[in-house]
């Protein structure tokens, strides 16, 4: 028989490994202290925003961020619309020529694509890249 384990364990290391979803519960648990956010003009004026440790003002995120998406009454509601920014604004940036982007756009773009496994315990590989199957490097013994 399986013993009991705790879900919240499991989405803790979820969470901190996919880059999407560490960011989408960073950002989100930051701006959850100025929620509701009623609209765009309220976002840039209230937000601050840090993702992997680095301040993100708001007028960079704001051209991201379509009016659509507010207002935002709830933490539910601001999972939801924060999950599909990150979604959106990864695909964004990723198809941006890199000259056309901001350093600040650059270190999200970072943040958004960068597996956090560095390489593998058997020492079978080192992983590279942005995706954590595209390159692998063997490694010497």
């Amino acid at each position: 028989m399986a013993e009991s384990r705790d879900p919240k364990t499991l989405e803790s290391l979820v969470i901190r490994e996919h880059p999407g979803a560490r960011t989408t519960h960073e950002i989100a648990y930051q701006l959850s202290e100025i929620l509701p956010i009623q609209s765009h003009e309220d976002f840039v004026r209230q937000a601050r925003v840090a993702v992997g440790g680095k301040e993100i003002p708001a007028k960079y995120l704001g051209p991201l961020l379509p009016a659509e998406l507010f207002p935002i009454e709830d933490e539910a509601d601001l999972v939801r619309k924060v999950a599909a920014a990150v979604r959106v604004a990864t695909d964004v940036l990723h198809h941006q020529p890199s000259h056309q982007l901001h350093e600040t756009h650059h270190a999200l773009l970072e943040e958004l694509t960068t597996e956090r496994v560095i390489g593998a315990r058997n020492g079978i590989g080192i992983f590279k890249g942005p995706g954590l199957f595209e390159v692998t490097e063997e490694k010497e013994n």
